[in-house]
């Protein structure tokens, strides 16, 4: 087995064949990644907050530019995640359970609040 990598790619040879992957993180990736910690960060604010499962939620991410563009493209995935009915981009009130965390190189506020029935 020959294994080489080169300019955003690795490459494998063996027995005769060649497989070449990609390794390069499109900004559209580096999103979707950014997206996907969202979600596991607002699921650990709905655990701390002792939610039950089906409950619905307000959801509060501020973090300028980032998290703004992140929620635009990927809003409806996060949503969809954290049983989230309202995704607002700004900070979130005194009254909800929230976090400060960096992502990204970017401060991040996040916050939860039950919605009532």
């Amino acid at each position: 087995v020959e294994m080489r990598e080169g300019e955003g790619y690795a490459v494998v040879s063996e027995a005769g064949y060649t497989v070449g992957v990609a390794t390069a993180i499109t900004p559209e990736l580096a999103d979707e990644g950014i997206a996907r910690e969202l979600v596991r960060r607002i699921q650990d604010l709905r655990r701390e907050a002792d939610f039950e499962l089906s409950d619905r939620i307000t959801t509060w991410c501020a973090g300028g530019e980032t998290v703004a563009r992140v929620l635009a493209a990927h809003g409806d995935y996060v949503k969809g995640e954290t049983l989230s009915v309202e995704l607002l981009t700004e900070a979130p009130p005194g009254d909800a359970q929230q976090t400060t965390f960096t992502l990204d190189g970017v401060e991040v506020v996040a916050g939860v609040r039950r919605r009532d029935a």
